[in-house]
């Protein structure tokens, strides 16, 4: 809850795309608060600092990683890591 007691934070997927956004408790009107808009990013955790003058979250890109690596046979056994 935010310091004036109205406002929620939260993480959302819109079109896509995750942003950290607030709720009007009172009004029920969401609003975002980041701006991405690229779909291999995310935000989570979003939270308001104690004096209620900052929010904090987790911002990560999603990112794949091919690895390849000798696999070991009765014919190179012995033979290093296969780099």
């Amino acid at each position: 809850m935010g310091p004036d007691s109205d406002r929620i934070l939260f993480a959302g997927q819109r079109g896509g795309v995750w942003n950290v956004w607030w709720v009007s408790l009172t009004i029920g009107r969401e609003s975002p608060v980041t701006r991405y808009t690229e779909v291999d990013t995310f935000v989570r955790y979003p939270a308001w600092s104690p004096r209620g003058d900052r929010i904090v979250f987790e911002n990560g890109e999603v990112r794949g990683n091919i690895w390849c690596r000798r696999f070991p046979t009765p014919r190179n056994r012995g033979r290093g890591t296969g780099r």
